[in-house]
């Protein structure tokens, strides 16, 4: 959280969340956003985002890059787009739900469990770098076990639901403060109002 990075979102998702804030990834008749693009052009557009003017001279660190979704572990092209990433020079990090494991070749894993799915992850625990839950009105926090608390204590994050920020900022500070093990964090874009 808090450094640049150039976002690429992938369309289409198999679990579909009621809080979904990228719901329109879902449709069958594609979005004006989407545009079909092979790995060549979707890193070639990621570099040319990084290089972007307000971009220039600000950062010396390496370029990285999130894909997210929708979700990305269905993609057919997503090892060439990461390995095409790496090849310029980017490190590369996944938002998955952890629907299928994708780890091979990422530099950062971050996993947000779904009730749809049942909370289960088919990434194993030991390569996932960040557990993020989405806590809504219904969310209870049993689901995360004694077990992901201790092994990744210090790296889930609980994130309030974007259609009721306000409330639910107040239930992750709750559940937070219970339990050292877990953090609060938030879209920053959805504060910024960044697209």
């Amino acid at each position: 959280m808090g450094i640049p990075v150039v976002f690429i979102r992938t369309n289409g998702c198999p679990v579909k969340c009621s809080f979904c804030d990228t719901a329109d990834s879902w449709s069958k008749n594609v979005p004006k956003w989407v545009k079909e693009e092979t790995p060549d052009q979707v890193v070639a557009e990621a570099i040319k985002c990084w290089h972007e003017p307000q971009t220039q001279g600000l950062y010396r660190m390496s370029p990285w890059a999130v894909i997210t979704g929708g979700e990305p572990a269905i993609q057919k092209d997503l090892e060439k787009v990461v390995d095409r990433l790496h090849d310029f020079g980017f490190k590369v990090a996944i938002e998955t739900s952890g629907y299928a494991d994708v780890t091979r070749r990422l530099d950062w894993v971050a996993v947000s469990p779904k009730p749809k799915l049942h909370y289960k992850m088919c990434i194993p625990i030991d390569q996932i770098n960040e557990l993020k839950y989405v806590v809504t009105e219904d969310f209870d926090e049993s689901v995360i076990t004694e077990e992901i608390r201790n092994e990744m204590k210090g790296k889930i994050w609980l994130q309030p639901d974007g259609n009721n920020i306000p409330e639910m900022v107040k239930k992750c500070y709750d559940i937070a403060m219970r339990d050292p093990r877990l953090r609060c964090g938030i879209q920053m874009h959805k504060i910024y109002e960044v697209k």
